[in-house]
């Protein structure tokens, strides 16, 4: 399988967005009637309609067979008139001119910068190494080991020309409070071209923490990535949740 391009979703297991599965496959483009349960037994289940990708829509046939020339084809802008689709891009095109012009732009450039998104949060300034601790959310994380290859169970084996990596993690709930954590959003593995890897299912003991974690309670377990044949460099960033920003271990 061709490599992902950096900063797109790669084909794996990912969280079930339906929440009716611990995880559904996602091909790359698309999710699929593949699932796995919280108990890591694998079954098929019809895509939800709120997850399948839009249909295009379908151009009606004329009498005579031809298609009706007063409707777009099939991905075309459904009801714009042709003039539209001229001007309006048009009109964006010198506002955004206009507005590259204004003062407190330099060279063209906003002066303004883009703050990162949630789901991909700036990486840390500094990287810890294995055995430090560092601090995510209400977090104590320290990552105690890395094991690349991870030999495969006899469950959810990798795909051809991938391989499992796995890295041996342990958090500690410092609030007053119990506290959820996901592996499969807590954990992020990035190579030394900056592809990045979601968490994976697989058989390894123990697996990976996830779940509730009570206030001053350790969980320990392994994180597991699939990652393509040939890939290293390898540092894991782990974060509490989506809203506060991860830490970096350099795995090595």
């Amino acid at each position: 399988m061709a490599e992902e391009a950096k900063g797109s979703r790669a084909a794996g297991w990912k969280q079930d967005p339906s929440g009716r599965f611990a995880g559904r496959f996602w091909d790359g483009s698309g999710w699929t009637e593949h699932v796995v349960g919280h108990d890591k037994v694998t079954s098929t289940d019809p895509v939800p309609a709120a997850l399948r990708q839009p249909a295009a829509p379908t151009r009606p046939v004329r009498g005579d067979g031809t298609a009706d020339p007063g409707f777009p084809a099939a991905g075309g802008p459904s009801g714009v008139p042709r003039w539209a689709r001229i001007v309006v891009p048009l009109a964006v095109v010198v506002f955004i001119g206009v507005a590259m012009t204004r003062p407190g732009s330099d060279n063209g450039s906003p002066a303004a910068t883009t703050a990162p998104t949630a789901e991909r949060p700036a990486p840390a300034t500094k990287v810890y190494y294995m055995g430090e601790t560092a601090r995510t959310g209400d977090f104590d994380v320290t990552v105690l080991g890395f094991t690349d290859p991870q030999p495969p169970g006899d469950v959810l084996p990798p795909r051809v020309g991938m391989h499992y990596v796995s890295v041996d993690v342990e958090l500690s709930n410092r609030s007053s409070r119990q506290q959820a954590f996901s592996s499969l959003l807590g954990f992020l593995l990035i190579d030394a071209v900056d592809q990045e890897f979601d968490a994976s299912f697989g058989d390894v003991t123990p697996p990976a923490p996830d779940g509730d974690v009570a206030a001053g309670q350790t969980v320990r377990g392994l994180a597991l990535f699939e990652v393509p044949d040939g890939t290293s460099g390898y540092r894991i960033r782990v974060r509490a949740s989506l809203t506060v920003p991860g830490v970096d271990f350099t795995l090595g």
